[in-house]
């Protein structure tokens, strides 16, 4: 203690004395290595945002095949020099653009042919954020950086054709029956690894193949997301015709996510607070999803039910066998014709053939008989 008093006194005795320190220690523009780097990130960080959102927009996709979080409208070029445009559409893209418009960032659509592109792109920091995805890391890989908190739980639900509904705790109550998935809902990798022994899930393209199993019968159920399947039923026209279980085997999270290898990394904090902001109002929140769970039926309110596409389809297959097997009679007839016409052409020429000889036969007949008279 006496050390450091008398350590104090020597410092105020030299500095009354005229004693001056070293510049370096008295010119505030000097940093430690430390406050050095802390200073690097803060204008590291600050250039960044003024770049992403910015000087230029954040390039944003979402779901390919996935409604009402996320789907992409063709748009067919009227240019030949010009491809397709390919635009994003979905609850999940449209939410975060309305944040981002908010917070005053810039936008763009990138849109892809499939998800597998899309995170593709992610991961090579092609892209800036995707607007979809599980807390799955075997689909997501490395390159990639979710936004907390998640923008939906996504409730996972058994479907049935009326009357065919079983009751359902759980997965081990679907034993013995066959089940679809589609692939594009992403759930199969997120429930596979705990599916009891005896329950059979196939996965299936696309979500009319995975109601035409049900419909004909190919399945007993179906597992998609409750939101989703209400989308999809919309659209095939199976409202009446289709329950779901009471029970959600899962409710998995759904979230945004940002490309590690891009500046717009450092906007998340910004939209994490928006983000927390947007989903306080429950209600506005979920009449919003219902309004692209609408906007996907009203899509294809002209087309017929998924019923009347199979029975269509069954009466051209028909068709179409009638007309093979017209084909092959057509084919056997003509066949029936040439072997008889063979037959013929065959005997005919065997009786011109046998012609010659009999008017041989005859001639020689003839001249023996006049032999025989000259000789009597």
């Amino acid at each position: 203690m006496k050390k450091w008093i008398l350590c104090i006194c020597a410092v105020f005795f030299l500095a009354n004395m005229g004693v001056s320190f070293p510049s370096w220690a008295q010119d505030k523009n000097i940093y430690y290595v430390e406050e050095e780097v802390q200073q690097k990130n803060i204008k590291k960080n600050k250039r960044r945002r003024e770049e992403c959102g910015y000087s230029r927009p954040i390039r944003v996709a979402g779901f390919v095949t996935n409604p009402p979080f996320g789907w992409v409208n063709v748009i067919p070029s009227t240019s030949p020099m010009k491809p397709d445009e390919y635009q994003n559409n979905g609850f999940a893209y449209d939410l975060f653009v309305k944040m981002a418009k908010r917070l005053g960032f810039r936008t763009v659509n990138v849109g892809f042919l499939s998800y597998a592109e899309a995170i593709t792109a992610l991961r090579q920091g092609k892209i800036d954020v995707l607007a979809g995805s599980y807390y799955d890391r075997r689909s997501l890989g490395v390159g990639t950086n979710l936004l907390f908190p998640s923008y939906f739980k996504n409730a996972v639900v058994v479907l049935f054709m009326k009357g065919k509904e079983k009751p359902i705790s759980s997965f081990d109550d679907l034993k013995g029956l066959k089940g679809v998935v589609g692939q594009e809902e992403m759930l199969y990798s997120l429930f596979y690894a705990q599916l009891p022994k005896g329950v059979q899930i196939r996965q299936v393209a696309g979500a009319r193949e995975a109601f035409r199993s049900l419909i004909t019968g190919e399945a007993d159920y179906m597992i998609s997301s409750l939101y989703a399947a209400e989308a999809e039923i919309r659209r095939f026209k199976l409202v009446d015709d289709i329950a779901f279980s009471n029970t959600i085997l899962l409710d998995p999270e759904l979230f945004f996510v940002f490309s590690s290898h891009t500046d717009c990394r450092s906007l998340k904090p910004l939209f994490q607070k928006e983000l927390e902001k947007e989903k306080k109002d429950e209600r506005a929140y979920m009449s919003l999803l219902v309004e692209y769970i609408d906007k996907w039926g009203l899509r294809f309110k002209d087309q017929p039910s998924l019923f009347e596409q199979l029975q269509k389809e069954e009466d051209d297959d028909t068709v179409i066998i009638d007309q093979t097997q017209t084909a092959i009679d057509i084919k056997d007839n003509v066949s029936v014709v040439d072997q008889t016409q063979t037959i013929t052409d065959t005997k005919d020429h065997a009786s011109s053939t046998d012609q010659p000889q009999t008017i041989k036969n005859t001639k020689d007949n003839i001249s023996a008989v006049d032999q025989t008279q000259k000789n009597k």
